[in-house]
């Protein structure tokens, strides 16, 4: 049975499947309560209000899948989403919970063995091996389940190792083509975002939640405390441990976008390009999926505003 998706969503009434991931009791204007919803298909996420009820009447809870009456109206441009009914699922419904669970598209315990088989075998120096094993072997299990980000890019279970997969794969062949310390490039890429393991906690059903020390330090500074952590324990040389440092604390390119330094050395904006090429990358497809040929996107903000095209080539 083909399930209608939120790319299908249409002006008007529609019946829907939904995961629910957020909900919150709000106030309107006129001082009556309404429930509101953060509801996903596993790819896409809407923001849906339900008016004249409180999130205590609300049929289903955090995690849950129901069935939704979603009214569509146009508002700004864009649709806006009114939840008209909704009921808890029973034995009869045609979905199951793992449906509606964004993920990465791969198994995280094959990404997971992939990373550790390009750091064996690019990255040739013995203390940078040992530092990235070690960490990804200390982190496993929340490795594996972790989310990059709330929202906009690699937001789903596992996507943070998928997200540092693809960037390290891409990067021994960057080191090559520039002239550049490949132990870096490729521990860079695998470690730039290690410090999200403790700047997020990402909930069985792929809700993803700020730390409180993420909300104090963020992850580019506790990132860096995990390199020092590690590196010292292992004795790492300080060389390493100050340049793979830098690049975390790096990695987002420019003080505009949360750099606590700009990138100082070749490695380091090797790694803040590729960080950058691969959320892209990631926006990209999403939006292309959701185009049928010769279709353009509305304007995608976190891509400066640019209607994406589907060419059909």
């Amino acid at each position: 049975m083909e399930l209608l998706k939120i790319s299908d969503l249409a002006e008007g009434n529609s019946t829907i499947y939904l995961l629910v991931k957020e909900i919150s009791q709000k106030t309107a204007r006129n001082g009556k309560p309404y429930t509101s919803l953060t509801l996903t298909d596993g790819k896409e996420v809407i923001q849906a209000n339900m008016f004249d009820t409180a999130s205590l009447r609300f049929p289903a809870g955090v995690g849950d899948v129901a069935l939704f009456v979603i009214r569509c109206a146009p508002y700004n441009g864009k649709l806006s989403y009114t939840v008209e009914s909704a009921r808890a699922l029973n034995y009869s419904d045609p979905v199951k919970l793992s449906d509606f669970i964004k993920s990465a598209p791969m198994p995280a315990e094959e990404i997971y063995s992939r990373c550790i088989e390009l750091i064996g075998k690019y990255v040739t120096d013995s203390g940078v091996r040992e530092l990235c094993t070690a960490i990804f072997e200390d982190n496993k299990e929340k490795l594996l389940h972790a989310a990059a980000a709330k929202s906009v890019h690699h937001s789903g279970v596992g996507e943070l190792l998928w997200h540092v997969y693809r960037m390290a794969l891409t990067a021994p062949r960057i080191a090559d083509v520039y002239k550049i310390n490949k132990d870096l490039v490729v521990a860079g890429a695998l470690l730039h975002d290690i410090g999200k393991l403790r700047e997020l906690d990402t909930d069985p059903m792929g809700v993803t939640s700020y730390t409180v020390d993420g909300n104090l330090f963020g992850h580019l500074l506790m990132g860096a405390g995990m390199i020092d952590e590690y590196g010292k324990k292992l004795g790492t040389d300080e060389n390493v441990i100050r340049a793979l440092k830098h690049i975390i604390v790096s990695h987002h390119g420019t003080r505009e976008f949360g750099a606590i330094q700009l990138p100082a050395t070749p490695e380091a904006y090797a790694v803040y390009m590729l960080d950058n090429l691969d959320s892209r990358m990631y926006i990209y497809s999403a939006e292309l999926e959701k185009l049928s040929p010769g279709e353009l996107s509305e304007k995608v903000f976190f891509l400066d505003g640019v209607s994406i095209w589907n060419s059909g080539l």
